[in-house]
């Protein structure tokens, strides 16, 4: 699961243990700011997508290109100058695509 972790910061506390806290919110306060400054260009994400289909360069390319929107919808900051982020798409040709009309 990725996102913000509760952040105890000396005798500051941002958020409650037992929640998965807003990570814009976190990301914006200054204890928040400061712990940025250490991660930055520190972490990075890399994933697969794999489909038996038989797929074309094309369908694949639009694979990795939805699986991108989705890790930038849970991942912050994603896709920055400063890290890795990338997901490979491949496809095994193991079974003929069939698509609904």
């Amino acid at each position: 699961m990725a996102g913000a972790r509760p952040v105890k910061a000396g005798p500051i506390r941002m958020v409650e243990d037992a929640v998965m806290p807003d990570t814009l919110k976190v990301m914006r306060s200054y204890t928040g700011r400061q712990i940025l400054r250490f991660a930055t260009g520190g972490n990075t994400v890399i994933g697969v997508v794999a489909v038996n289909a038989d797929f074309t360069k094309a369908q694949s390319t639009k694979m990795a290109q939805m699986a991108h929107d989705g890790l930038a919808r849970t991942v912050r900051p994603a896709h920055t100058m400063l890290d890795g982020d990338t997901i490979f798409a491949l496809a095994t040709g193991g079974k003929k695509l069939t698509l609904a009309r």
